[in-house]
């Protein structure tokens, strides 16, 4: 977060909803994903005033791959609207390797071999 007096510019990661099960572009399984929203804003107090370059994103529950999707899938699918997604939606940008795996709970990245997290202390199931 970036403050100059009582105004600031900050980036956002939310994470929206869980999807119904879809074809992972990496593990190649149908799977469920989580939505996430991407943004930069501009906030003055602490209220929002503007945002910009907004993103949508998708991570698989089982590989943890990341992909981004096209922002008016993404808006649709926060919007509730009977959306499909497919392969050619789905532009890959982190693949976890191996030896790493993404929390549930803070969504870091983390060593496999760790039984609890260290970034937010729950249990790695």
């Amino acid at each position: 977060m970036f403050f100059i007096g009582i105004f600031g510019i900050e980036t956002k990661n939310v994470e929206l909803k869980p999807l119904p099960a879809t074809m992972c572009k990496h593990c190649r399984g149908t799977e469920k994903f989580t939505l996430f929203k991407h943004y930069h804003q501009f906030h003055f107090f602490f209220i929002p005033l503007w945002k910009w370059r907004l993103e949508y994103y998708i991570v698989c529950d089982t590989c943890q791959t990341i992909a981004k999707i096209p922002l008016e899938k993404g808006r649709a699918l926060e919007a509730d609207e009977k959306m499909e997604l497919t392969l050619w939606d789905q532009e890959i940008v982190y693949t976890p390797s191996e030896n790493k795996r993404r929390c549930h709970h803070c969504h870091e990245v983390v060593d496999a071999t760790y039984q609890y997290c260290p970034h937010c202390g729950n249990h790695l199931a």
